[in-house]
Parts: C-alpha cells; structure tokens; sequence
C-alpha cells in the first residue's frame, strides 16, 4: 500500500514503512520466530546502509522529499518481501495463509460490507423507552416503595 497509494503523502508513504519495520521487528520478539527475526534485522541493516532511515523508527511529521528516497527508488532488498516473510513462518511451523489474503482495508480490496449495529436495530428506541426507578439519597437500603 505503501508503493501504490497515490493518495498517500511522501511523509504518511516513510511512516507506514517505519510502522511494518517496528512490527517486523516486534512480532518475533514476542513470539520468538529466530528466522522472521534474523530476516527484520536483515531488511533493517539495508536500509541503515542505504542511508534510507527515514524508512525506520522514530517516525517524523515531515520528510524532506528532496533529500529522502522514495522506496521505489531503493534497492529491494530495504522493503520487505512478503514471500520471505511466509518462508520464516513456514519454518518456523505457522501457518502464513492468511498474509496471502487479501485485507478489505487495502486499497483496492473488495468494498467493506455494511457492518450489523445495535443502533441500525432499532435499539436506540427501545432505549428511550426504560424507565427506571431511582431511589433517592435519603431512603434506607432494603426498604421497599
């Protein structure tokens, strides 16, 4: 999404390749997958080398796109290869099926469908229509009306 939203500003483009490098770098932390870990450390180290650390943590407001490369302009190696990140899971013994799915939240993925709400129900009505009893400060607990 990164390389293809046309929408997206050069800075927003950096800080989403920032945010998929910190998780890249989280997730075999936490689950402790050696080889997605060695991988993120690899995919890191690139970028530091190609002097493309606008493309890691700590996340800025405003690059300057004068001075930082686009990561099209980058070598692949400083992006993140999905296939490689499937083949750390496999060996790893997860099951990677679902990173060859497609998000709904992705540019062109299929449109969101209408989600159910209590508030589409007809809830909210029903909710205007509760009365309650409050009892007041001064009445003793226990005691009935």
């Amino acid at each position: 999404m990164a390389l293809t939203n046309g929408s997206l500003s050069p800075a927003q483009k950096f800080n989403l390749h920032a945010v998929v490098a910190s998780l890249l770098l989280l997730i075999p932390n936490v689950v402790h997958i050696t080889p997605l870990l060695e991988y993120a450390e690899k995919v890191v180290a690139a970028r530091k080398a190609a002097k493309a650390t606008h493309l890691l943590p700590d996340l800025l407001v405003h690059y300057d796109p004068d001075t930082s490369l686009s990561p099209t302009q980058l070598g692949p190696d400083t992006l993140v290869d999905q296939m490689a990140v499937t083949e750390c899971l496999k060996g790893a013994g997860f099951d990677p099926a679902r990173l060859q799915q497609v998000s709904p939240y992705s540019a062109g993925g299929p449109t969101q469908t209408h989600r159910h709400s209590w508030v589409d129900s007809g809830s909210a009505a029903d909710l205007n229509s509760i009365q309650m009893d409050v009892d007041s400060v001064s009445s003793s607990p226990g005691v009935t009306k």
